[in-house]
């Protein structure tokens, strides 16, 4: 893969994934919309499991789950078969496409915002900060991660401390 270093290019890379989001966004409440309704129709939960299916590895697949779980008559399917089948059918709910079309599913499970998505490095830098200087283990004073990990747990630290 080839990296963009022109900065108009890669401006218009970006201006085109945003196109291309907004539209895929709306594909899919369609798309949505019609499996509920092909749901309330005929009792086959395929398409909808079809859907779910369809989305890659980047889209908001708990946004649509929670969206197909509020409005549709499904339930999560729990067996074996869960990767092939993500939703099972249920007569316990009803669903209700109408409703379903003034809640789009990309407002379900907003994303988190940058600063509130959990960032392991920091995390571990303020338990450092927090754990310096303290008498931890066996009476000693700790003050870096390396060691703290290799009182801690020796096999551990040995595998987070080698550059393989």
């Amino acid at each position: 893969m080839k990296l963009i270093t022109d900065k108009a290019e890669l401006v218009k890379l970006i201006d085109s994934i945003k196109g291309r989001g907004a539209r895929l966004d709306a594909d899919i409440q369609l798309a949505g919309l019609s499996c509920l309704d092909h749901l309330a129709k005929h009792g086959d939960i395929g398409q909808i499991n079809r859907l779910y299916l369809a989305l890659g590895k980047g889209a908001r697949k708990a946004a649509l789950t929670s969206w197909l779980l509020a409005y549709g008559g499904v339930v999560a399917n729990t067996e074996k078969d869960k990767a092939d089948k993500p939703f099972i059918y249920t007569k316990d709910k009803e669903t209700n496409v109408q409703a379903a079309s003034q809640d789009p599913w990309y407002d379900h499970k907003p994303d988190q915002a940058p600063d509130e998505v959990f960032d392991l490095a920091k995390a571990l830098e303020a338990i450092v900060k927090k754990a310096a200087g303290k008498t931890l283990v066996h009476g000693e004073l700790l003050t870096d991660v390396q060691a703290m990990l290799a009182k801690l747990n020796p096999v551990t630290a040995e595998v987070v401390g080698s550059d393989e």
